[in-house]
């Protein structure tokens, strides 16, 4: 049985039940063989018709959610609620305080208990993976000055294996000359400039295109002047 199942059969009967020890405490008792001969004893028993009306509610109003963290933890008091009262109404069964109507009530809190206990000790959902946000805006960049440089660095991702940045190159902005620390990539998402390596020559490139340099390749980049 699925939790949300479950819950809607486990709910249903709890809230039934609880009706009846509200409504009607006196008949409830009779019926499990105990006189009803003071009020105590019939308000005892109303109180928990409305714990039982509580709990069955709960369960129906969260039936979709029965299967998440917070469903299967409820599941988890339950059963312990189910362990306890199994062992309770079999003590009122050989103690002679239950007629032989008892023997339903041990019978429904280990029917109802076995899907519990299943449930209670099954690990919850892993809970989902949000999605990170962040902002690159170039003041909260940082102004590059190494090698000659003249550029604002924004960092994006950095982790012992990928470093993802975005650069901002004024018209005329450079990054000096320099050896690639690991491989690099390059691109160019608005304006035009040039790169070039240890051999002087420049190449253009412009908005859409990208380059690649090894590890230990030496180059330079730069914004041409508007």
């Amino acid at each position: 049985m699925k939790p949300k199942h479950l819950f809607i059969a486990d709910g249903s009967v709890t809230v039934v039940l609880g009706v009846i020890f509200v409504v009607l405490p006196g008949l409830a008792l009779t019926i499990l063989g105990i006189p009803p001969r003071d009020q105590a004893r019939q308000l005892l028993i109303a109180f928990l018709g409305a714990a039982l009306i509580g709990n069955g509610g709960f369960q129906l109003l969260v039936r979709n959610q029965a299967g998440g963290p917070a469903g299967l933890a409820f599941m988890r008091a339950n059963f312990v609620f189910d362990v306890i009262g199994a062992v309770l109404s079999f003590i009122g069964l050989v103690s002679g305080i239950f007629n032989v109507v008892g023997w339903v009530f041990v019978v429904a809190f280990v029917v109802i208990g076995v899907p519990h206990g299943y449930w209670a000790s099954s690990a919850p959902p892993a809970a989902p993976r949000l999605a990170r946000t962040f902002r690159f805006d170039a003041d909260l960049g940082r102004h590059v000055t190494q090698f000659g440089s003249d550029f604002v660095m924004s960092r994006l991702f950095h982790s012992s294996e990928l470093h993802v940045g975005c650069m901002r190159l004024e018209p005329g902005g450079l990054i000096g000359m320099h050896p690639a620390g690991t491989p690099q990539l390059l691109a160019v998402v608005e304006g035009e400039g040039w790169i070039r390596g240890e051999d002087g020559v420049k190449t253009l490139v412009t908005a859409g295109g990208a380059v690649f340099w090894s590890e230990g390749e030496m180059h330079e980049t730069g914004r041409i002047r508007a």
